[in-house]
C-alpha cells in the first residue's frame, strides 16, 4: 500500500498539499445521512398521514416503502456521479 492510501481522515483533511482525497469518504458519510433523513421523513410522514385519518395512513403505509427505495435509489445515482467525476479529474 502507498503512503497516501495508510493516511487518516484527519490527516488527509490538513494535508495542505492536497495529496490526497477525502471527497470519497465524505460521500460515504452523506450517503449514510440521505438515508437515515429518508428514514426519519417516511416515519414522519406515515405519523402525519394518520392524523389526518385512518384511510390516509393506510395509504401511506403502503406507499411509504416506495418512496423511500425510489429516494434511496436516486441519492445513490447521485453520489455514484460524484465519484465518478473526482476519479475522472
Amino acid at each position: 500500500m502507498s503512503d497516501q492510501q495508510n493516511n487518516t481522515f484527519f490527516q488527509t483533511l490538513f494535508d495542505f498539499s492536497f495529496s490526497g482525497f477525502i471527497s470519497i469518504d465524505l460521500i460515504r458519510v452523506l450517503y449514510m445521512v440521505s438515508i437515515l433523513m429518508a428514514g426519519i421523513a417516511v416515519v414522519a410522514g406515515i405519523i402525519a398521514a394518520f392524523s389526518n385519518g385512518i384511510s390516509y395512513g393506510i395509504g401511506a403505509i403502503l406507499l411509504a416503502p416506495v418512496l423511500f427505495l425510489v429516494y434511496v435509489l436516486f441519492s445513490r445515482v447521485l453520489f455514484e456521479v460524484f465519484i465518478v467525476i473526482f476519479k475522472i479529474a
